[in-house]
């Protein structure tokens, strides 16, 4: 491993463009860096991708955006043409399905959709076989300002039909929903687990089987931290088995919490809509001209899909008040009405959308769904809390019928005590979040690194440890790494 967290590699010249190097990280750096290190043959991409663009060879090759999933380069020919080569990270997996899934879901939603999707003009879903040592994407260059392939599924898959019955549909002769391919079900050593990974014949199996997936891997690779660790979770925090009970507490009360069928129906859904990710012109018209991104996007239960685009969604304060002079101000409140005014459109000319949004039993449902992978990482608290609530609210939601859980009453007694400080604790974390301005994981620009580290060296000296553990040095729990 070089300095800068990466093997060390023959081709020193271009090794920038195997290397991440669009920020920095204020802890665990080195393997935040390692996991994103992607080396390829260069000069096999460029022969393949002068191929695909009908040129002679390849004039120019830029880095031209990166982040933990993936590196996107920008590269031009002699014929003047350009396009855009996609290379996974090794956080990817399974590399091989991904690419295939977010091949086959471009073209479908091109083709088939109407959408403005870039043009796929070669691809390989096989490292080995590639010619370039990595799975690859070229395709078209829109200049701006988990579906299949039929062949690329087992043949068990390629007998079921694309649609349900009664459903039409273009495509059906191309297309199959193949397994999942969300990262959270694969990630780190979830991708060597014999799990269930769809695709499935509903709801309650989609969630069984997420759930599964997490009790295995606690229960095969989960570590407990040394108590001399900081980050060591008092009792039972720290033991897997625990976690892994908690997780069957929550398939206990899965039946009776999901939505109504037609807030289940199953939907591809672009759940990373934010504006790096819609193309319009640089100048003249708004129109839409590209969207961009679709890695690990899956059909899923609409409940789940049916979010806000992260670029018309507000999360601030519901009474903004304008000051003179307060140009930030003036950006919330231009947020928060485009936030209404899309939410009125929602309402007026979506129903299903609408109603997803406005179902009164979903804080039960989504938050214990987006933690049950995650317990390990963000601590029990939570998903117990989400339980206990909807305890209280049992009455309302499965009227006449007894709660399934059985609560331990030492455990429930030191849940009581422990949480309202976890709660302080992640407030003072968000609290260091905001003062110093961090990305996920630590993550700051180059130009802010020195400045912030010194900052976060500052902190943890002054930290009082009664509060928690201080998140923001080496060895702390991250996103990508836990």
């Amino acid at each position: 491993m070089d300095a800068h967290g990466s093997p060390a590699h023959p081709d020193s010249e271009n090794v920038h463009l195997f290397q991440y190097t669009s920020g920095r990280w204020i802890y665990n750096e080195q393997e935040q860096k390692r996991i994103r290190y992607t080396s390829f043959d260069i000069d096999a991409l460029k022969r393949i991708a002068a191929g695909a663009a009908g040129a002679n060879h390849c004039v120019q090759m830029v880095k031209r955006a990166e982040g933990s999933f993936n590196k996107i380069f920008l590269l031009t020919f002699n014929n003047d043409t350009t396009l855009i080569a996609k290379i996974p990270c090794p956080l990817v997996a399974p590399r091989r399905l991904c690419t295939a899934s977010e091949v086959a879901t471009m073209d479908y939603a091109r083709t088939i959709l109407g959408l403005p999707v870039p043009r796929v003009l070669s691809w390989s879903a096989d490292a080995d076989a590639s010619g370039v040592g990595t799975e690859y994407i070229l395709m078209e260059h829109m200049p701006d300002r988990e579906l299949f392939y039929k062949e690329d599924v087992s043949t068990e898959l390629q007998q079921r039909p694309l649609y349900a019955e009664g459903i039409e549909g273009g495509g059906s002769d191309r297309f199959r929903i193949g397994p999942c391919v969300d990262w959270d079900i694969w990630r780190g050593e979830r991708s060597r687990l014999n799990a269930d990974r769809g695709p499935w014949p509903d709801t309650l199996s989609y969630i069984r089987a997420i759930v599964d997936i997490e009790k295995q891997w606690l229960s095969t690779f989960a570590v407990p931290r040394k108590p001399c660790d900081p980050f060591c979770r008092p009792d039972s925090g720290n033991a897997p088995d625990a976690h892994v009970r908690l997780l069957d507490d929550f398939l206990a009360v899965i039946p009776s919490i999901i939505p109504p069928d037609i807030l289940c129906i199953p939907v591809l859904w672009h759940i990373d809509l934010h504006a790096s990710n819609i193309l319009v012109p640089c100048e003249g018209s708004s129109d839409i001209i590209g969207l961009i991104d679709w890695q690990g996007m899956s059909v899923r239960p609409l409940f789940l899909q049916a979010t806000f685009a992260a670029c018309v969604r507000y999360d601030g304060d519901d009474r903004i008040t304008i000051h003179p002079g307060a140009l930030h101000l003036k950006e919330q409140m231009r947020l928060a009405m485009m936030h209404k005014y899309y939410e009125l459109r929602v309402m007026k000319y979506n129903h299903l959308y609408f109603a997803s949004q406005v179902y009164p039993h979903t804080k039960y449902i989504i938050p214990p769904i987006l933690s049950a992978s995650r317990t390990w990482y963000e601590g029990m608290h939570r998903l117990r809390q989400v339980l206990l609530d909807l305890q209280d609210a049992w009455e309302e939601i499965a009227p006449g019928t007894p709660f399934p859980i059985e609560w331990d009453a030492n455990e429930i007694a030191k849940h009581w005590e422990a949480y309202p400080r976890l709660k302080i604790h992640e407030e003072r974390v968000q609290q260091v979040v905001e003062r110093l301005q961090l990305e996920g994981d630590g993550w700051v620009t180059n130009e802010r690194y020195e400045k912030v580290r010194e900052q976060n060296e500052f902190l943890i000296r002054n930290w009082n440890p009664r509060v928690g553990p201080y998140p923001f040095q080496e060895g702390g729990w991250s996103w990508f790494l836990s």
